[in-house]
């Protein structure tokens, strides 16, 4: 806690040392106006140096026209005026040591003429506001030399990039990034902000995208996501454009980029590429089948967490403690996003688009992605269970090493026809193939408390785990938009298919020794194979018609027809000693299960749109039935269950618009969660001897109801922008894995674990999260941050037949500043501390509270002659955890570069990772019967060089013949490479 004290006043004391004294106001009017002089409110005010024309600050006017700019240090500047439908404006003023504040009074503006197309304007807004969208100008907020889009997205105002690339604006996290309005590798932001370069952009805008319905019909349904649209320069979309680098260093360290656009008018095509094995991953990875499930434990191989003996469907270590409900977690990262592991990431893809016609446009792009992670994993675990009719305290070390391989192909399409001004036909159809491969090797002893009894050892285990599991997913969706001759009313009709495959083999080898009380002890081996398919066709039609009943009123009727299919087959083979095949069929673990569901809803929505407000009010009921049918090879038995349900389904939504920068909206939606195929299948799986997985065919669905509000308000006078969301969640019929004792025979003395879902009721989860961020004008390039959230959870399980309730609260405050000169210097500081509490309502032994502090510094220096010194250090301390995992981590990386050739087209660069070879990863996660520290291993000390070469041929040139100083600069490039 005193460090965190410390650094606040740090970032106080520097926050007051920025001040300065120099004011310019005034109030901007219509010169042209015959009735006297109208205020112009929302007009662009810019201060640039009268020696360079170098921006200083901006604002926007008020209503009254008003406009102060502070913090202006003595000198000379001019003021750069813009209003849509006038003239630019250009002011010129001074500020001194006497006379600190210029007031120019009454500044008039007069109308905009055409000029002569030999007449240039040079000077530009830095900012501009459309309606609902911010557009930033590129060109105002300088970046340094081979900046790419994400280094220019942290100097906008109001818009931050974390650690793992992801980017908020005005404190809503951007859930889609645009490329002049079009999708780019499909829906991934990080392929956008970084591979793109920052010198090839124009302008940035930041808006609240709508769904492609609300699109078309001009209403919004209230399916806004912050979204940016990053819009090129004229010269750049005819041309030859990239980037490559490639870096090489101890310990067989590497890393290669390559970036490579070539956009001819309306065709554009983009490549990239990348290698490593530092653990960077610029792209987010799509789990297609661990979204299916249904093969358990033996999919959890190494890799994929500590414990995963633990996890929902077996598999991985050897301990008791069950993960019945959602935990909480916090992790130590390393200097990459993976914050734990070691891997080696291989990808590429190629992106185009174009207009095949005037009414025909497309976008598509194919990316691979090849990742492998080697895991290395120390745990503690602590958790409760049940043995001999009394609870038992069991301690669990163990140790696991593991090797994951994923394998990915993901091929995406956006078709759109423009039949005529009133139809058109979007075709959005997405295919992903992906295989893994996984190994590993968990050893564990655990030791256990039972009442006054001292603590003695109760088991110890081995457990190897191999699987290979291949599958793909085909998804479509064809939407056909109508709008009729009258505003408002139109007609949508659309068709959504899904077609997912996985086929998957695995073995577990997992000998296990009880010892009882006297020390004495006898073992069990389980070792089996495994085979399983699974398959799920699913369909959705829809139909949404709207009537407007009044100028600004709307109701819209609403069907939909769903029908899902899915199947899951399933063989077990235990080892067989005379023939030493696996050729024993586990009848237990031997089944055929095929799940259907099939439903009709039907809706209405009310929405009155205002210039202020709108809202929206519907109901929608929906009849369903879920049939499942099992065959077991136990018994040869066949059974079949049909379950009905019928739902509704209340939504509201509210927005209100005080401003054009201060908004609220409020949302209420209630939803149903259907049990997946493996959460019903009822084989049990044994892979983990000490802990039974089944399904349960009579589960019932979830139904969830999620209530959000909203405030946002960014004051375009000052730049300051505060966000607050609360967001309220709560489950009825929630799906838990009960645990519960099992015994295989009256003579079983093992402690064996049953798991089975069963619906509860009682969970709920509340958040609240505030969000402030500001430039500090009276130093140029000084912006700060605070971001505040708690969140308190109550989860619900099933212990030995009695109800259990865990509490959890999570309180963090974050903490930064980000400072730029003149692009010479970049400087970020930023301190964050976390509080967790978790109380278990039933195991009061179990509670626990912990803190996690994280202080980072991020420094990039330009030097004379184009050297660079860039420096990156992270501080994190843990204190709560247990014994030997309360760990202080000093985290420092730095490197030095020269950039050269003409245009510093290149750079060499010396780096050191971790170069205090401390580097760690610690992670405390809780369930609803155990605690559990986890520390991984993670990269430590190594360096490189690097050299990185920017490609930049303008059209009109011969982008293919180079001149002798490029050509020695490639052929440097494939030395290094």
């Amino acid at each position: 806690m005193k460090q965190f004290l410390l650094f606040v006043g740090l970032l106080l004391s520097l926050a007051a040392a920025a001040q300065k004294p120099g004011t310019v106001k005034g109030s901007l009017l219509d010169g042209t106006a015959t009735s006297g002089r109208h205020p112009l409110d929302e007009a662009t005010v810019t201060v640039m140096e009268s020696k360079d024309s170098s921006l200083v600050s901006f604002a926007l006017t008020s209503n009254s026209g008003y406009f102060e700019i502070k913090g202006l240090a003595p000198g000379d500047y001019y003021l750069l005026v813009t209003y849509q439908g006038f003239a630019t404006l250009k002011k010129s003023f001074s500020v001194t040591a006497e006379k600190p504040v210029a007031d120019l009074g009454d500044v008039s503006m007069t109308t905009a003429y055409k000029t002569l197309d030999n007449v240039v304007v040079t000077d530009v807004a830095p900012i501009k506001v459309k309606g609902d969208t911010v557009e930033y100008n590129a060109g105002s907020f300088k970046t340094k030399p081979n900046a790419n889009v994400e280094d220019l997205l942290k100097k906008l105002p109001g818009v931050q990039v974390e650690r793992d690339g992801t980017v908020k604006a005005q404190g809503e996290n951007v859930q889609k990034v645009y490329v002049d309005g079009k999708e780019f590798f499909g829906n991934d932001p990080k392929l956008a902000t970084k591979n793109l370069s920052a010198d090839m952009v124009e302008s940035v805008q930041v808006y609240d995208d709508m769904s492609d319905q609300a699109k078309f019909s001009k209403i919004d349904d209230g399916s806004r996501a912050k979204a940016l649209n990053i819009k090129l320069k004229k010269d750049k979309k005819n041309g030859l454009f990239g980037r490559a680098m490639a870096a090489y260093g101890t310990n067989d360290r590497y890393d290669a980029t390559l970036s490579l656009n070539r956009f001819k008018g309306n065709t554009q095509v983009s490549v990239i590429g990348a290698a490593n094995n530092v653990n960077k991953q610029g792209f987010s990875f799509n789990d297609v089948i661990g979204a299916m499930g249904g093969f358990g434990g033996m999919m959890r191989g190494g890799g994929e967490g500590g414990g995963g003996m633990m996890g929902g469907m077996g598999g991985g270590q050897m301990m008791m403690g069950s993960r019945t409900g959602g935990g909480s977690g916090s992790a130590v990262p390393g200097m990459s996003s993976n914050s734990g592991g070691i891997a080696r990431s291989l990808s590429g893809g190629v992106n185009y688009r174009d207009v095949w016609s005037p009414k025909l446009d497309v976008t598509s792009s194919l990316f691979y992605s090849n990742t492998r992670t080697n895991t290395m994993r120390q745990v503690r675990n602590q958790s409760l269970f049940n043995l001999a009719g009394y609870d038992s305290t069991a301690i669990t070390n163990s140790r696991n090493n593991g090797v994951r391989d994923n394998e990915n192909l993901r091929f995406n399409m956006r078709l759109e026809w423009r039949i005529d001004s009133m139809n058109s036909l979007l075709y959005t159809p997405a295919i992903t193939l992906q295989h893994s491969d996984s190994y590993s090797e968990d050893t564990a002893l655990t030791t256990a408390i039972s009442g006054t009894k001292p603590e003695a050892l109760a088991l110890s285990s081995r457990n190897i785990n191999e699987s290979v599991r291949d599958g793909h997913s085909i998804n479509q969706n064809l939407l056909w938009r109508h709008r009729f001759g009258r505003a408002g009313r139109t007609l949508t009709v659309g068709w959504t298919n899904t077609l997912n495959n996985s086929d998957g083999s695995g073995s577990v080898y997992a000998p296990t020794t009880y010892y009882k009380g006297s020390g004495s002890g006898f073992s069990i081996v389980q070792d089996q194979q495994a085979q399983q398919k699974t398959r799920a066709h699913n369909n959705l039609l829809s139909a949404s018609y709207t009537e407007p009943i009044g100028r600004n009123k709307i109701l819209e009727f609403n069907y939909a027809y769903t029908h899902n299919y899915s199947e899951s087959d399933r063989k077990t083979m235990l080892y067989n000693p005379s023939t030493k095949q696996h050729d024993i069929v586990s009848r237990p673990q031997t089944n055929y299960f095929e799940n259907t569901y099939t439903a009709h809803r039907a809706g209405a929505n009310f929405r009155l749109q205002q210039r202020k407000y709108n809202f929206q009010v519907g109901m929608g009921a929906q009849v369903g039935e879920l049939a499942t049918h099992s065959i077991k090879a136990m018994g040869n038995k066949d059974t079949s269950v049909t379950l009905n349900y019928v739902n509704l389904f209340p939504t509201a939504n509210f927005q209100y618009s005080f401003s054009r920068s201060k908004n609220l909206r409020v949302t209420y939606r209630g939803r149903t969660n259907q049990p997946s195929i493996a959460q019903l299948q009822d084989a049990p799986d044994f892979s983990n001897p000490l802990q039974v997985t089944t399904g349960n065919p009579g589960l019932g669905q979830e139904f969830v109801n999620t209530f959000n509000a909203n405030f946002n308000t960014f004051q375009f006078l000052t730049f300051k922008y505060y966000a607050i969301n609360l967001n309220v969640t709560q489950t009825s019929n929630k799906i838990v894995n009960a645990v519960d004792s099992l015994k295989l025979n009256p003579n079983d003395s093992i402690p064996r674990q049953l798991l089975r879902p069963e619906n509860v009721q009682g969970a709920y989860t509340a958040s609240l999260f505030f969000a402030y961020g500001a430039p500090i004008k009276a130093l140029k390039g000084l912006n700060v941050t605070a971001n505040t959230m708690g969140l308190y959870n109550r989860d619900v399980s099933l212990l030995y037949k009695v109800r259990s309730f865990n509490h959890t609260l999570v309180l963090t405050q974050t903490l930064g500043l980000n400072y730029n000169y003149k692009e010479k210097l970049d400087l970020g500081i930023s301190g964050s501390l976390a509080y967790n509490k978790v109380t278990y309502g039933s195991q009061p032994s179990l509670n626990n509270d912990y803190l996690t502090q994280t202080y980072s510094a991020d420094i990039t220096w330009t030097l004379p002659k184009n050297f660079l010194i860039a420096t990156d250090f992270d501080y994190f301390v843990n204190t709560g955890r247990a014994e030997g995992f309360n760990q202080k981590i000093p985290m420092w990386n730095a490197s030095v570069g020269k950039q050269f050739l003409k245009g510093k087209q290149a750079e060499i660069r010396f780096s050191v990772n971790d170069l205090l070879n401390q580097n760690q990863s610690i992670t405390r996660n809780t369930g609803i019967n155990y605690v559990e520290d986890v520390q991984t291993n993670v990269l430590r000390r190594f360096f490189t060089v690097s050299l990185t070469y920017n490609l930049n041929r303008m059209a009109g040139k011969n982008m293919f013949s180079m001149p002798r100083q490029l050509e020695r600069g490639t052929r440097n490039m494939r030395i290094g490479m």
